[in-house]
């Protein structure tokens, strides 16, 4: 079975940046799993340096870097998933920032973390404003993602729906090869916030969660977006609101795969995008 690297390079699907790399022969100079890479995209992205996966045809590397803006393109999508959508008409406005009692709301912005299963190494420190997972065949290098929304004002008794929003063509926003995701919630103690439960957030690793991934609550996919022009809200699940919701979210199955989403609640020429939370304040 052929790497994710020699995937992405014969694939005739643009799903990110195209770059000519030019393999050094520092390559044996890398840590074990890693290739020296050095090269300059026709974006004008530039990289130098050892990486897990393809730098030159991803435009940056995962280990090190965040995805560059308005890189990603949709591949071709796969069959139709099963998940709720919600047409919605193009934005015209900011979306409200202030939770009015009695008001529906949704928020935008949640803290995003990157965590990697598979690592000798337990620490990493990887707050991001970017959604980015990937793994290879077998389930193997996982790059996973943790996923919290922080006070929540819902009312008594509320029902919160996790959804992701999805944009216009422009977007730092697609995924190669499988756009389906398992998505868990994270039993926190009700008495601890996120942050206190980890201690310290520069420790957060996957040996620090492990044990408290819970149900899996869902499987979005955007393999389909690209069939689908309008914008729109997709429902994932809809679970009782506390305070604090925290998400665990993996590629599905053992298939390869990259799946990345900027997540804001408003991109110029765009609106909003990425993982929001619904909920009546």
């Amino acid at each position: 079975m052929p790497s994710l690297s020699s995937m992405l390079l014969a694939s005739a699907l643009v799903c990110f940046t195209v770059a000519s790399p030019v393999i050094d022969r520092r390559h044996s100079e890398c840590p074990a799993s890693t290739t020296f890479y050095k090269c300059r995209s026709r974006a004008g992205i530039q990289f130098e340096g050892c990486c897990s996966q393809d730098a030159c045809t991803l435009g940056f590397c995962p280990d090190t870097q965040y995805p560059p803006s308005a890189t990603v393109t949709p591949s071709t999508p796969s069959a139709t998933p099963a998940q709720t959508s919600i047409p919605s008409s193009t934005p015209t406005a900011l979306p409200a920032t202030e939770c009015i009692p009695g008001a529906n709301f949704t928020q935008w912005e949640p803290k995003m973390y990157n965590v990697y299963p598979n690592a000798t190494e337990s620490k990493y420190t990887n707050l991001t404003d970017t959604f980015l997972i990937t793994q290879e065949t077998g389930a193997a290098n996982k790059r996973d993602a943790i996923v919290v929304f922080s006070n929540i004002n819902a009312t008594d008794n509320a029902e919160c729906e996790l959804q992701w929003y999805q944009p216009l063509a422009g977007s730092n926003f697609g995924y190669f090869n499988s756009g389906m995701m398992t998505w868990y919630q994270l039993d926190i103690p009700e008495e601890k916030s996120f942050d206190e439960f980890i201690g310290n957030i520069d420790e957060l690793s996957y040996d620090t969660v492990r044990d408290v991934i819970g149900d899996r609550v869902g499987q979005p996919d955007i393999s389909f977006w690209p069939q689908s022009p309008s914008l729109m809200d997709h429902l994932v699940t809809t679970l009782p609101c506390k305070k604090e919701l925290a998400f665990y979210a993996t590629v599905a199955g053992d298939t390869e795969g990259i799946v990345i989403m900027e997540s804001t609640p408003f991109t110029e020429n765009i609106g909003p995008l990425g993982w929001n939370l619904k909920y009546t304040c």
